[in-house]
């Protein structure tokens, strides 16, 4: 007696074609895949407060490994608190990427200790201490232009571990706002990541 079952899923032809490469280079058949990858999202929903690092180390190896140009990793909070998200207002244009306005808190680090260079930036940039959970995402930064630099920009989710606490303006940020997470896209003129846009579309507010 049979006891598995057979599904099927209907995918555009360039996202097979990617599929099809996968399978070959993993040397899988496809049930294998579907397995592995139902366990990676049933892991990632019983441990919602690891830390994802492939992401971030291929970005930053992507970066390192493709270019002569200078490297600069940054770390920003996506800190939530009741449904809302912090963002802050920059004092004066970055040096880097010319269209930022309001921002995640966070800044440059110069480690690979990813949540306690997160709590290190927050810190400095708004006086509130957070728990750092997942990864949202990670990319190099497109809206640095043509300036000699690659900006690796890892996005983590993270909540205050004082929820009455209140963030106190530093020289870089101005002025913070909790925002409800379908507003952030009235304040931000930079560009921001499918994910992290995922990540707040999905987001109770």
């Amino acid at each position: 007696m049979r006891k598995t079952k057979i599904i099927g899923v209907s995918v555009p032809p360039e996202v097979n074609e990617e599929f099809e490469a996968a399978l070959k280079e993993k040397n899988q058949t496809k049930s294998e895949f579907f397995r592995d990858m139902f366990r990676s999202y049933k892991l990632s929903q019983e441990n919602p407060e690891s830390l994802s690092m492939d992401e971030a180390l291929k970005a930053y190896w992507n970066a390192r490994s493709s270019s002569t140009e200078k490297i600069i990793l940054i770390t920003l909070g996506i800190i939530v608190r009741d449904g809302k998200v912090l963002i802050g207002a920059r004092t004066g244009k970055d040096r880097w990427i010319d269209n930022l306005t309001w921002v995640f808190p966070g800044g440059e680090i110069r480690s690979l200790d990813f949540a306690e260079e997160t709590k290190r930036e927050v810190k400095e940039e708004t006086g509130l201490d957070v728990d750092v959970h997942t990864l949202v995402s990670s990319r190099i930064h497109p809206d640095s232009g043509l300036k000699p630099v690659h900006i690796v920009a890892f996005y983590f989710y993270c909540t205050p571990t004082d929820s009455k606490a209140k963030p106190v303006p530093t020289g870089e940020l101005s002025e913070f706002k909790w925002v409800r997470p379908q507003d952030i896209f009235t304040y931000f003129t930079g560009s921001t990541s499918d994910e992290v846009t995922r990540f707040l579309m999905t987001m109770k507010s």
